[in-house]
C-alpha cells in the first residue's frame, strides 16, 4: 500500500522483535556445553580438584555446581544481538560495519557469560559454598554484562570513525 520506502522503515522495529521469539532456546543446550568446556579450561588452570559430568562442574569435598539453561547466556547473547543490531542499523551506512558489531557483540556476551561462571563457581570453591555469592547471582551476571558493554561500545565508536574517515556517513536531516 505505501510502497517499499515505506516499508524499509517497519523493518528494524519488526525484525527485532524476532529476538524475542523462543525459538531461540534451542541455543541453550549447546550454549551450555561451550559455558561447561570454557569454565572446564579455567578450572583446569588452577590447581583445583574437580571433573565434569555433563553440565556439572564437582567438587570433592566442597559440592557441586550445575551449569542450568539459565547460565547457558542465552539471556546476555539476546541482549546483545539486540544493541548490537539496534546500533548498528541507527549509526552506521555499511553492512560490514554491521556484521563488525554483531559479531563483536555476540563474542562480549559470551565472554561475559563464562567470566561469570567461572568467578560464581571460584568463588563457591574458595568459599566451601557459603559465599550468598552462589544463591544470589543473577545481578551479579549482569554487572559483568554491563561491564563489557564499555568495550563493546569502544568497538563501535572506532568502527562509526572508520566509517566517517571513508566518507561513509550517514545523513541526518534537522529542521
Amino acid at each position: 500500500v505505501w510502497g517499499w520506502r515505506q516499508t524499509t522503515a517497519f523493518l528494524l522495529p519488526i525484525g527485532l522483535l524476532a529476538f524475542a521469539i523462543p525459538v531461540w532456546d534451542y541455543l541453550s543446550w549447546p550454549l551450555q556445553l561451550i559455558t561447561v568446556e570454557v569454565n572446564q579450561f579455567f578450572l583446569s588452570r588452577l590447581d583445583i580438584e574437580f571433573f565434569v559430568e555433563g553440565v556439572v562442574v564437582y567438587f570433592p569435598g566442597v559440592g557441586a555446581f550445575e551449569i542450568a539453561h539459565g547460565c547457558s547466556g542465552l539471556r546476555y547473547l539476546l541482549v546483545g544481538l539486540t544493541l548490537t543490531t539496534l546500533y548498528g542499523e541507527l549509526n552506521y551506512k555499511t553492512v560490514r560495519s554491521r556484521c563488525y558489531l554483531i559479531v563483536a557483540g555476540t563474542l562480549l556476551a559470551l565472554v561475559a557469560n563464562w567470566v561469570r561462571v567461572f568467578v560464581i563457581i571460584y568463588i563457591g570453591y574458595e568459599s566451601n559454598m557459603s559465599s550468598p555469592l552462589i544463591n544470589q547471582h543473577d545481578y551479579f551476571g549482569w554487572w559483568v554484562f554491563t561491564a563489557t558493554l564499555v568495550p563493546l561500545f569502544f568497538i563501535a565508536l572506532k568502527l562509526e570513525n572508520r566509517e566517517v574517515s571513508t566518507g561513509r556517513v550517514r545523513a541526518t536531516v534537522v529542521d
